[in-house]
This record gives structure tokens, sequence and C-alpha cells, in this order.
């Protein structure tokens, strides 16, 4: 996400002017490779991105909106940012080298990937701590998951998709146990610090984008993008696993609400016995619990207020809308039934099948369409222009927010939102290789450079001296 344009760089074209790219034809005649100059469509999926992370924050309730319109903002969430948490991946990978950087270039990539990882874990922190909005901030989640994944950049697609493929199976199961084990009412001291941001235990396990079950996305991120993306061969397969693991994962969820018996009739029965709670309007703020628009955390065992007050869950005001929508409502940790749903923030093992397999289908879709129809990456200019620069696109959303108090709202909020920032990236990459905060960012890795560069004077030094010794050897031996 945080990512600049230049870095999806396969093999720039020297001396190209900032702000340009290379056309790139549909395929090379013999090859089966598509000859990109750059990955365009990576710039493109994560400008979708941000659009889904607009809808989500300020776009209609998906709980109150129906027909299209409320489909379409209910995919938006949970889905949106998990494709964000794939290309953290991807730009992970791109920082360390597609094939892995060694030696001083390799420790100074680490140190980059650190530095940028410390620098969106205190900005993603000051800005949940500074800025009165209903919206969750991702990034302080972003800075933990480069963190962890960092030991990981030296493995290859096969070792990463087996670990990512272990994470989904494993670890939200583990996280179910680790949330009914915590306190009802939070954790004190360190691991609460600081109380008014997401602290350690919210990055970790409780918070709307816990750690223990986002990582698979990112190191499946990891994996794609170790693979040869110019391969036509590999997009197809790549797509085909996209949409076998979304298929796998909500069809799954479904054929087991529906076959497992009773999990439909618990969930609905643990929903219709919670008690009253205010509607929006009265207090309750719109959006308030969902993952991506409020920042608390799912631990205390409360349902969120919102999911509640209509006592409306789609199909038929159930709970037979978890195989793939928010609706619903979340999991409190009380019944086994709960790691049944795949609703995109349930942090279920069926979920995070079905969003990765979105995530990487969106992936390959971004790529095949720039690079097979030319005036199709003419129209979507504006929308790669803002994936150029997501950090900042993700970022200028929020005084948005604050300063004009928007939650959800009405479509044309929205449309206002990504026609803002369609037009301010438009512009400033007419004029600019990278966005503000990208070039921020850059500036803020520069010490990285500095790693290893005392070695290497010293090592001249040393082999300047072995070699001045073994001349005079050889001179005393004549």
């Amino acid at each position: 996400m945080t990512q600049n344009a230049d870095e999806t760089a396969l093999a720039s074209s020297a001396g190209a002017p900032p702000g340009t790219v290379e056309h790139n034809p549909p395929e090379a005649p013999g090859t089966g490779r598509v000859p990109v100059g750059r990955l365009i469509g990576v710039d493109l999926a994560r400008g979708l991105a941000v659009f889904g992370m607009y809808a989500a924050h300020v776009g209609p309730d998906p709980m109150f909106e129906r027909g299209v319109t409320g489909f379409l903002m209910e995919l938006s969430h949970g889905r949106s940012s998990a494709l964000f948490a794939l290309l953290a991946g991807f730009s992970l990978v791109l920082i360390t080298g597609r094939t892995p950087k060694t030696g001083r270039a390799g420790r100074q990539a680490v140190a980059k990937v650190v530095i940028r990882a410390l620098v969106l874990l205190v900005l993603g922190t000051a800005m949940t701590m500074w800025l009165d909005t209903p919206v969750m901030v991702i990034l302080a989640y972003y800075g933990v998951y480069f963190l962890l994944v960092l030991p990981l950049y030296r493995l290859s697609a096969g070792p990463l998709a087996i670990i990512a493929a272990a994470g989904a199976l494993v670890l939200p199961q583990l996280l179910y146990l680790i949330r009914k084990a915590l306190p009802e009412d939070g954790v004190d001291g360190v691991w609460g610090w600081p109380t008014d941001a997401t602290g350690i235990i919210s990055l970790l396990f409780t918070g709307g984008f816990p750690a223990l079950t986002w990582l698979p996305f990112v190191i499946a991120g990891m994996a794609v993008a170790r693979l040869d993306l110019a391969a036509t061969a590999v997009r197809i397969r790549l797509g085909i696993t996209g949409a076998g693991l979304a298929v796998l994962g909500y069809g799954g969820s479904w054929l087991a609400l529906h076959l497992v018996p009773g999990a439909l009739s618990t969930l609905n029965a643990r929903f219709q016995g919670a008690p009253d709670l205010d509607v929006p309007g009265s207090g309750v703020e719109s959006g308030s619990g969902r993952g991506e628009t409020a920042p608390s955390d799912l631990s205390d065992g409360g349902i969120p207020a919102k999911e509640l007050a209509e006592g409306d869950w789609g199909e038929g005001g159930s709970a037979a809308s978890a195989w793939w929508s928010d609706t619903w409502g979340y999991p409190n940790h009380d019944t086994p039934a709960e790691l049944l749903v795949a609703s995109p923030h349930s942090e279920t093992t069926l979920s995070i099948v079905a969003n990765t397999g979105v995530a990487i289908a969106v992936l390959v879709g971004c790529l095949a369409a720039v690079d097979t129809f030319p005036r199709f990456r003419r129209l979507a200019r504006p929308v790669i222009a803002v994936g150029s620069m997501s950090l900042t696109a993700y970022v200028l959303q929020f005084p948005g927010v604050h300063f004009f108090g928007i939650g959800h709202s009405t479509i044309t909020v929205l449309l206002g939102f990504i026609a803002a920032a369609a037009v301010f990236a438009t512009l400033w990459s007419r004029f600019f290789r990278r966005g503000p905060l990208e070039w921020l960012l850059g500036k803020a890795t520069k010490p990285a450079e500095l790693v290893g560069a005392r070695r290497e004077p010293e090592r001249n030094r040393l082999s300047e001296a072995d070699g001045s010794a073994g001349d005079t050897e050889e001179k005393s031996k004549k």
C-alpha cells in the first residue's frame, strides 16, 4: 500500500520522464509473455483498493442501503482492506528484490522495510489518537505486518504459499481461543498501551485487523510477487486459483452453515436474544463497530450496536448472510459455529480463503486489463494515478472525515471523495514521480543506505593490506 508506482517496476526504460510509463504490447509473439515495462495493473489494483476503502468509510451503509448500491457497498467492506494487505506483501518483495537481495544490498533493503514499518506504526497510532473520526486507521496494523513477515523475505513462491495456507488453516482457530481467554474488560499496562489508540494486544489479536489472521494475506501477496507475472500462462493459473479460492471460501461457508446441524439456528438465536440497543440517530454513530469504521476492539464480548439495532442481517433478517456479508454482525466468541462463517471481518479460515481469492482475482484482472486493452488503460489513468500514491490517497481521506464530520453518508459524498482523489493524483503525477507522502517516506528510509557503509572501506583496506603483504612476500622470495 505504501509503495509508489516506480517500485512496481520490472524493467523501466532509462531516461523516461517522471510520471510516464511505457506502453505494454499485448504479448510478445511466440513467447507467451507480456513484455511489460511496469506492472501498471498493480497500481490499478491499489487504486481500486483505495476507492473500496472510501466506500467502506464514507459510502452508504449496506445495513440500510438496499439494491445494487447496498450490494456494492457491502462488497467493499473487508475485501478492499484484504486487497491492500495482499498488495502490502507484494510491495515488500519489490523492496527486498523479486530475486532476494543479498549482502549489503540485502541488509539495506531489510533496513528500509523496518524503517517503513516503524513510520507506519507511529503514523497510524498518531492518527488514531488525534483524529476524532469513526474510521479505523489501518496503518499501524500494516507496520506490524511488515515487521512480522520480514524474516520470510528470502523464501520463494512455493514455501510462501504453503506458509500462507497453513496460517489460514491454523491461525483463526488460535485467535478464537485467545480471544475467549482474554478478559472481557480488556488488558492493562504495557499490553494495552496506548489506551486511546491501538495497543499491542489490539494490533495482534483484538483489533479490527488483527495481525494473527491478516498475516496470511500479506504472505500470499509475497508469494504472488515471486511469480513471473509477465507470463500469460502464470496469470491464467493465478486467476483460476483466485476464483477457486473465492468459491471454496464462500461456498464452503454456505454449505457449512446449511449442513452442519444447528449452525444457523445457533447464530440466529444469539442475535435474536440480544438486548435492544439504540438505533442510529440516537447517539450511536453510523458504522459503529464495523471493522473498517470504528476504532474499537472486538474483545469486549459485545455485539456491534448497529448490527443489532434493526434486527436485520440480510436474507430474511437472519445470520444466513454470514457466508459472505458483514451485515449479519460479528463473532463474539461464544460458540464454535462462528468459525463456519466467511463474512469479511469474521477472522475465520473460510473468510481468509475467500478474501484472498477475491484479492488475487482482482489483481490478475487489473494486470490483464491494462495490458490487453490500451484504451481501457488510458481511461483508467486517474485510478492508476491514485494507486501510484496510495498512502497519500488513503491518509488524505481522514482530514475530510474529521473536519466535515462525515461517517457513512450518501453516494454523492462518496463520489466526491473519489473525484477529489482522482483529480489530485492525476495532476500531481504529471509533475512528480511520487506522491507527497511517498516522497517523505522515501526520505525517511534514506538512513538505510548507511547500513554496511563502514564495513566496505574497512574491507577494502584489509584487501589492500593483504595484497601489499603478498607482494612483499613475493619480492622476498625472489
